[in-house]
């Protein structure tokens, strides 16, 4: 019995550790029009159930009818976090908050969404880079469709 317990205690605090993941997501806005490939890798530190955005990538691809392509991704500096939105290597706008740079980009394009829509897609992209846990699947959405969700 006490090899057992030794056992179990040393497999929890091994489970404990720092984990490496990947999400990968698809979800489609059928009021908006658009899917959104979003995908996050980082780390989710020791004692925690999520990444936060300091431990974690996110590019978000949004994927426009006969429009192409835009792509935000979340970039780190020393000392702030920027999402730049991108679209053929050209900056179409840059910001602090991923909020704001979505609403400029579906904005320049001229594409208005649903506010429920709009907010359920922040959601969706924000929890991508949260790791497993967060991610949000089938089930999890009212406004978004889910197409598929890959973890690692």
């Amino acid at each position: 019995m006490p090899l057992l317990l030794a056992f179990l205690l040393s497999l929890s605090l091994f489970s404990c550790g720092p984990r490496n993941f990947r999400v990968v997501a698809e979800y489609e806005a059928p009021s908006g029009g658009y899917r959104f490939l979003a995908k996050s890798g980082g780390v989710i530190p020791a004692g925690h159930d999520s990444a936060s955005e300091l431990d974690a990538s996110l590019e978000v691809e949004i994927i426009l009818p006969n429009q192409g392509e835009i792509i935000i991704a979340r970039e780190r500096g020393q000392d702030s976090t920027n999402y730049v939105a991108r679209r053929n290597l050209a900056v179409l706008t840059r910001d602090d908050h991923l909020d704001k740079v979505l609403r400029t980009v579906l904005s320049q394009i001229s594409l208005t969404l649903p506010e429920e829509e709009l907010r359920e897609s922040l959601r969706a992209m924000d929890a991508v880079s949260g790791g497993p846990k967060s991610v949000l699947c089938d089930g999890q959405t009212k406004y978004l469709r889910v197409l598929w969700v890959q973890i690692q």
